[in-house]
């Protein structure tokens, strides 16, 4: 996960339970924390916000988000070497949000450090 506005008044927390909840449908966002880490810090210049990429444990089939101008494609892929480098071989630069790179890359470096 990539929580959105972790430096507004909810925090990365609030903000991680909201997103669960709110965007994927998760019926027990604080169960759905217990083992989650963050993997990564990276930041979009242009808009001057940190992102953090959060690991959590597997929370099986969640929903995708509704469309939205932040959302406006949704892919499920497996945590696995092979399905990441195919989905960088497959995207351009432009596709993506400065969260959704560094989730990549932090979980390609997560799963060569396994």
């Amino acid at each position: 996960m990539v929580p959105s506005g972790i430096v507004d008044g909810r925090g990365v927390v609030g903000t991680l339970l909201d997103e669960l909840a709110g965007e994927h449908g998760v019926v027990d966002p604080r169960a759905a924390l217990q083992e989650a880490h963050v993997i990564a810090l990276g930041y979009d210049v242009a808009r001057i916000r940190p992102e953090l990429t959060i690991m959590t444990r597997d929370l099986g089939d969640i929903g995708a988000p509704e469309w939205s101008d932040e959302f406006v494609a949704f892919r499920e892929v497996p945590v696995a070497a092979e399905a990441i480098g195919e989905l960088w071989a497959e995207l351009r630069p432009d596709q993506l949000t400065p969260g959704a790179a560094v989730a990549i890359a932090a979980v390609e470096r997560h799963l060569g450090a396994r």
